[in-house]
Parts: C-alpha cells; structure tokens; sequence
C-alpha cells in the first residue's frame, strides 16, 4: 500500500476502498505504515473568556489573565487531544516543552 502523506489528514483520502474489500484480504497497519501522517502539536498556557468588546480594547502592553497560575505545566494536545503536560523552557531563545506527564499513565507505570 503506497501511501502520499496529505498536507492535512483532514483531507487525507486512502488510494484503495477498504470497506469493499473482502474479509479474507485484510489490511494490517504498521507503525511504518502511519510514520509519515502529519500530527498538529500544540501547547496551551491557560485559556480565558473574553468579551468581544474588551478584544477590541486590547493594546501592545494589554494584559490577559488566564486560568493558570505561573509555573504550573502546560496542556500538550496531538490533534486538539489532549496527551499530556509539560513545563515551558526556553533554550537558545526558543520556546520548548518538556514532557512531565503523559495523560493514562502512572508513575510506577512509565
């Protein structure tokens, strides 16, 4: 199976039918197979609710306060879901995250 990795696996389309393929001609995945699926990270500091109108009053110096209290990790979403937290550090004046918890496992687990 040849598969193009899609711009946006929104739009991903496979080359062959699978549902009208017969049972006895299955198809089997592999980790391989999904290497090349793109995968959307994102990292949330917190969240807020706003009005329209106090968006429309923000400025250059403006001030959001979020839900979190500073320090506490990050929410890690793959594909808007959520797999994880982390602590933001910067290292060569570049934003990472370092992965402290993967959400469904424990400790003893890991």
């Amino acid at each position: 199976m040849a598969l193009q990795p899609p711009e946006n696996i929104s739009n991903f389309i496979p080359e062959e039918d699978l549902e009208n393929e017969s049972s006895s001609t299955s198809v089997h995945l592999t980790l391989n197979d999904l290497a090349m699926l793109p995968i959307n990270v994102s990292a949330e500091l917190g969240r807020c609710s706003i009005k329209i109108k106090d968006i429309l009053s923000l400025g250059k110096g403006s001030i959001v306060t979020l839900n979190k209290q500073a320090g506490e990790l990050a929410d890690i979403f793959f594909n808007g879901i959520l797999i994880g937290r982390g602590e933001m550090i910067v290292l060569a004046d570049t934003l990472h995250i370092r992965i402290v918890e993967i959400e469904g496992f424990k400790r003893d687990e890991e």
